[in-house]
């Protein structure tokens, strides 16, 4: 117990600055690169692999399967950092998920593929709830807020750039792109020569967890973690569904459906951008006007077939939901005791991937409600724009009892 305390207060002599900043921002890389860099290869996966079992679903699987394990594992992994450290647990994330992602390279069968992809998920969880718990542990304030929104921002940035370097990787073989895997182990010494465990609140060494555990305190990550279900499955309607809207009224060149796509990518992207020059503003007005640009977006998507007016309504929702995004980070780690902070990232990762992983399978069930995909995604505009209201709602009312938490 001693050692604990030892090592807690040599944790609290640092400062972390730049360097510490620039590194842990890197690492949440990680995360795109295990979403995108594979996207322009499955096809050749599925020509390679043609006549296995359930091909379909397991090349799905191979795409999905780890934001699945991201989903299951960050809460549990949250609650270790909370106990053994977040920095340990960061460094064993890194090294597994580096060595789990190059593994397919000599990897013949695709269910142990589909497996690896798994493994890669549990360790992307580790390094996404780590590393952000030690963005919010080492800074405070508004300099907090701006690390995570750089974070997201260039999260966004990467995600772009992630899937050009696969496309380009690919025109080796499918298997070249899982190279990229290992720049975890390249990160991995900035990683330990940088990053240090850092002092948690007096709570953390004396117990006192239950004022932090009171139901409010549940009640207002849970409600924050709704919140990032719903942007994350925006975030997957811009990237995923938007191809097969453009399909379905009548568009059919892949460059011209990868030009529409790169309009509400490029928007989420921009939007976390933005977000970072609005930080004094009240988190609460940034996320009605945020929601209301994502109904309004998806609304003008659903609604006007014209290519020009859907590429306008993406763009409007992109920056709606990078915005979103970053300001529900920023909130829900800021709001919670540092004792418990690896538990409330844990609950909002968790958040963001499962939002993620459902995206197909809830716009399957809005397709058949709204009789197509356009009407899918007026469907989704509307369960945004009753988000929207609510939120509004609660900005208002913040604005007439100032007391009230951001």
């Amino acid at each position: 117990m001693q050692s604990h305390s030892t090592a807690v207060d040599t944790g609290r002599e640092r400062k972390a600055g730049l360097a510490q900043g620039v590194v842990l921002v890197s690492v949440t890389w990680l995360a795109v690169v295990a979403a995108g860099v594979l996207a322009p290869v499955l096809p050749q996966m599925a020509d390679h692999f043609a006549g296995a079992p359930m091909l379909g679903l397991m090349i799905g699987f191979v795409a999905t399967i780890p934001a699945l394990a991201v989903a299951l594992f960050s809460v549990p992994i949250g609650q270790m950092s909370d106990r053994i450290g977040a920095r340990r647990i960061l460094v064993i994330g890194m090294s597994g998920y580096g060595l789990a992602g190059i593994l397919p390279l000599w990897l013949d069968s695709l269910p142990a593929i589909v497996v690896s992809r798994f493994v890669v998920g549990m360790f992307e969880a580790a390094v996404m709830t780590a590393s952000t718990t030690l963005i919010s542990l080492y800074f405070t304030g508004l300099q907090r807020d701006r690390w995570l929104a750089v974070q997201v921002a260039s999260t966004n940035v990467m995600g772009v750039i992630v899937v050009l370097v696969g496309g380009l990787a690919g025109e080796h073989g499918w298997r070249a792109p899982f190279f990229a895997y290992a720049i975890a182990i390249v990160l991995l010494l900035p990683v330990v020569l940088v990053t240090y465990e850092p002092g948690r609140a007096p709570e953390a060494e004396t117990g006192r967890f239950n004022a932090a555990l009171a139901p409010s305190w549940v009640r207002l990550v849970a409600l924050r973690c709704v919140l990032t279900f719903f942007v994350s499955v925006t975030v997957y309607t811009l990237i995923v569904q938007f191809g097969f809207l453009l399909v379905e009224r009548g568009v059919s060149a892949p460059s011209t459906i990868g030009l529409g796509i790169s309009f509400g990518a490029g928007g989420v992207a921009l939007g976390s951008i933005a977000n970072t020059a609005m930080l004094a503003l009240s988190s609460r007005l940034r996320l009605a006007v945020s929601w209301l640009l994502i109904a309004v977006g998806l609304g003008i998507v659903a609604l006007d077939a014209s290519f020009f007016a859907m590429c306008l309504g993406a763009l409007a929702a992109g920056l709606g939901a990078g915005c979103t995004v970053s300001t529900l980070l920023c909130i829900t780690v800021a709001d919670v005791p540092g004792a418990l902070k690896g538990r409330a990232t844990g609950a909002w990762t968790a958040a963001m991937f499962l939002g993620q992983f459902l995206n197909p399978p809830i716009f399957l069930l809005l397709g058949y409600l709204g009789g197509s995909h356009a009407g899918a995604f007026l469907l989704y505009a509307g369960i945004c724009a009753a988000i929207a209201i609510a939120v509004g709602g609660r900005a208002v009312m913040a604005w007439r009892a100032p007391g009230l938490a951001r």
